[in-house]
Parts: C-alpha cells; structure tokens; sequence
C-alpha cells in the first residue's frame, strides 16, 4: 500500500503495536508519512531507530498531526517567533484552553484511546530511557555540527548542566557520609556507642 501513494496518513492505533511496520514499510518504499499519534514512546522510538534511515532516503516522517497536538506546537512556533534575532526564546510556558460548541459535555474517547493511555502510562520507564538516548544522540549531533531538530511542547526532555551533576552527585556523597558517621559503634568491650564525634566520653582529659 505504501508503494502506490506519495503520502500515507497513518490513523491506526494504538501505535506502540501497529505504527513501527508502518513507517519502515515508508521509508522503504520511499513515501512520506504522518499520524495522529500522541504517545510520547512511539514517536521517541521512531525517532531513534528510524531518523538516519529516513534522512537518507528523503522521506518526511511526521508525527503528532492531530487536534490535540497541533494547536500546542503551533503555539509553541508562534511565541518563539516573536523574538526576531538576535533575540532569543529561551524558555516558554504554554496553557492551553479548549471549548468546542455544540459538543456533549465532558470528555469522550474510545477503546483505542484507552489502550493507548494505558499502555503510555505503563510504559513511562521505557520514555524516560528513550528520552535520555535521544537528548545523548542530540549533543553528539550538536558537536558534530549536524542539525538538531528544535524541542516542541511536547514534553522536550530535562537537560541540566554539568554543574548541577555535580552539585547532585555532592549532595549525594555528603549525605551518604553523615549516614556512615552517625551509624552506632562498638567499643572495645563489645557494647554500642556513639560517634566520637557524639561521645563525650572522648572529652574527658587524661587523668595520667
């Protein structure tokens, strides 16, 4: 199917299970492809393993393009854009309110929806490690001077300095060395005491 089309628009879910084949099957056959997906794990795990395969064989790989993806990374774009250079957007909250007219009340879905949120929620231990894979592979790209794609609005992954790892990793080591020293000791007679540190008894001047 994706050998007889330009585009293939990919609306079949959830696509942790069925997207994969179907964005392999693109770039083999050299078609363009976008979804309606917005589970963070597939489009983290496309972008790992399939991105290099797609960027040599031309194809556009598009994730996200659905209405509740779409209105928050065209926001996104939006702000940034009011910084013309050589300003610059560093940082960016975003809220989103949405009210649709003539809708029923309340929130609505499907089985697929609820698959899909399940399985998402589930599987946040496999986001986490893909999302720190990708913001390595990003800094590798960024000193080989190749193009990083820019963060979106959703969920970019948390980068810190190396700075603050080494405040964290001293906090740590500090922590775990006021533990050591306030465990209880035993003295020569085989009972507990405290800490010298604690222990008045090494207080006591020498009565020789």
């Amino acid at each position: 199917m994706s050998a007889r089309t330009h585009v293939l628009m990919n609306a079949t879910g959830p696509y942790r299970f069925y997207g994969e084949a179907v964005v392999s099957a693109c770039i083999a056959t050299t078609t363009d492809y976008c979804d309606l997906c917005g589970e963070p794990e597939f489009i983290d795990r496309c972008q790992l393993k399939h991105s290099d395969a797609a960027r040599t064989a031309g194809v556009l790989v598009v994730h996200a393009c659905a209405f509740d993806s779409v209105p928050a990374d065209l926001g996104t774009l939006f702000t940034a854009m009011q910084f013309p250079p050589p300003a610059l957007c560093a940082h960016a909250d975003m809220y989103h309110v949405v009210s649709v007219e003539g809708s029923p009340p309340g929130a609505s879905g499907h089985a697929t929806t609820f698959r899909a949120a399940v399985h998402g929620f589930g599987g946040a231990g496999e986001t986490r490690a893909q999302r720190k894979a990708s913001a390595r592979r990003d800094r590798v790209e960024a000193l080989q001077g190749q193009h990083v794609p820019p963060p979106t609005s959703l969920a970019p992954p948390r980068r810190c300095s190396p700075s603050s790892k080494r405040r964290r990793r001293g906090a740590r080591g500090r922590r775990r060395r006021s533990a050591r020293s306030s465990r209880w000791r035993l003295d020569r007679r085989g009972k507990r005491r405290a800490p010298a540190r604690h222990c008045e008894w090494d207080r006591v001047p020498d009565q020789h």
